[in-house]
């Protein structure tokens, strides 16, 4: 069980990264960004994510291709929509996240890793 100050520090953390997931799209954030990619909470790596989903540009595309080997799933979703997004390619952007699970999550990241090792 949390204690009130814990409580207190989680809900400012969630409201953060909320807040950087949805204002940031400065592309001179991205470097702050990259390390949050990296953070271990993942609400945090998912407002990341996030922001840099709606910085676009290529700035964003080498830390959202990192971002499709993360362990949660909105983080990966979030990878894959601002590639589909930033590419134009939006036929391999999975739309809702509803509909991100099982084998389909498996085909849109295996596409995007195919992409980024043809891109290279």
């Amino acid at each position: 069980m949390l204690s009130s100050g814990q409580e207190t520090d989680q809900n400012l953390v969630n409201q953060l990264a909320h807040a950087v997931g949805f204002g940031v799209k400065d592309p001179k954030a991205t470097p702050v960004l990259v390390r949050l990619l990296r953070a271990p909470k993942a609400n945090v790596r998912r407002g990341a994510a996030s922001a840099l989903r709606n910085i676009g540009g290529k700035e964003a595309i080498g830390p959202l291709v990192e971002a499709l080997e993360d362990s949660d799933d909105e983080v990966v979703w979030s990878a894959i929509m601002g590639l589909a997004e930033i590419t134009g390619d939006l036929d391999h952007g999975p739309g809702a996240q509803e509909e991100f699970k099982g084998k389909q999550k498996e085909n849109y990241v295996n596409y995007w890793r195919n992409w980024a090792k043809a891109r290279n």
